[in-house]
């Protein structure tokens, strides 16, 4: 399973990183990097990011303090801002994006409100 999501993110222009000679690039850096997860899909793998942590790589070297890289979200912020601008003067803009749990919220209650009289309509959330 991890052999083939490593091959399916390939295929998506992702690269593996485990060369420890690019940790001073990486620190010079003004945005951070994230740590992921994988999720299993049904031919590929869906990334999720934690970009509210700082991030470390791991020298190897015994002795040496692995370096802390800079978080993302501070670096997002100006372009989540102008993101919601952009979704609340003109929603079609972005689609069906969402940006946090009360998008979520508004987007499932009015949802709901559309189809109140459709009978046998069931939700499941989970």
């Amino acid at each position: 399973l991890a052999d083939n999501a490593i091959i399916s993110l390939k295929k998506e222009n992702y690269v593996e990183f485990d060369d420890l000679h690019h940790v001073s690039k990486l620190q010079k850096r003004k945005i951070g990097f994230s740590r992921v997860r994988f999720l299993p899909k049904k031919d590929k793998m869906r990334i999720v990011a934690n970009t509210k942590v700082q991030c470390m790589i791991r020298t190897g070297k015994e002795g040496q303090r692995s370096p802390f890289f800079k978080r993302v979200n501070p670096s997002l912020q100006k372009l989540h801002a102008i993101l919601r601008k952009i979704k609340n003067e003109n929603p079609q803009a972005l689609g069906s994006s969402v940006f946090g749990y009360d998008d979520v919220y508004k987007k499932l209650y009015q949802f709901r409100q559309e189809i109140k009289g459709v009978p046998s309509v069931y939700i499941v959330i989970a």
